[in-house]
């Protein structure tokens, strides 16, 4: 067997960043859009079958009760070819799956060759992900998906620096969950404390400290870290005790 390693160099290939402002007929982007939340993404094409199974991720609390508005309303389930769909939350992650007869979002990227980067979300109505392939491949991908969504929806960015590629990954996975758990007053004390060496040892800071640049008091900043650090020690204990427990356990 020949070796077509050297055949691909490593300058011919490129990873975009898409993001796609119109849900255009897709059930998940209404109900991010509805729900103003994050939903994190996996859809796989059935060996054998024209259908795809599609596993979705949230930690909005009310998304559950926009799918059920949505579902009542059945032209939306058709359009976005939707067969079945079920939800469940197991702690405080809502999971949804379901399975499609048809997926245009996937079918463009099978047919333009390029290679579907990690889950995709939507974030508020708008999809974003990443795609990889050779260059010229790429150009005809984004040319398909500019005449099929409307040159007007969609935006596009290379990624040939590999921190903004970390940061587009990690946008997309498990942690962006996670972190949609925490409120925006936690998050911004939290950010004050780790930026001014709260978490270092010793502290650069104190809690009184955090207060002042935030004006807020001294019991305020204990109860939103103390919080904030238990949501986020929760996710890493039931992370830990999954992975002890092992998938395929008797």
């Amino acid at each position: 067997m020949k070796n077509t390693w050297s055949r691909l160099d490593i300058e011919d290939l490129g990873i975009v960043r898409v993001r796609i402002n119109s849900p255009y007929n897709s059930f998940f982007g209404m109900v991010s859009e509805l729900s103003d939340s994050r939903i994190i993404i996996s859809t796989y094409r059935v060996l054998g079958s024209d259908d795809y199974y599609v596993l979705a991720l949230s930690s909005e609390k009310d998304v559950g009760v926009y799918i059920d508005d949505i579902v009542k309303r059945e032209k939306y389930v058709r359009r976005s070819k939707i067969k079945r769909l079920r939800y469940h939350y197991i702690d405080d992650i809502l999971v949804i799956y379901g399975v499609k007869s048809k997926c245009e979002f996937l079918g463009l990227i099978e047919d333009s060759g390029v290679v579907l980067l990690t889950p995709y979300i939507f974030y508020k109505g708008a999809r974003e992900y990443l795609v990889l392939a050779r260059r010229n491949m790429l150009h005809r991908y984004l040319d398909n998906v500019e005449k099929y969504y409307g040159i007007g929806h969609v935006e596009w960015r290379e990624l040939s620096d590999p921190e903004d590629l970390v940061k587009s990954i990690l946008g997309g996975s498990i942690l962006s969950i996670i972190a949609d758990r925490l409120t925006e007053q936690e998050v911004r004390v939290l950010k004050t404390a780790y930026e001014g060496g709260y978490f270092n040892y010793p502290k650069n800071s104190r809690q009184t400290d955090i207060g002042s640049m935030l004006d807020r008091s001294k019991v305020t900043i204990s109860i939103h870290i103390r919080k904030a650090l238990r949501k986020i020690v929760s996710d890493v204990i039931k992370t830990i005790y999954y992975t002890e427990q092992g998938l395929f356990s008797f």
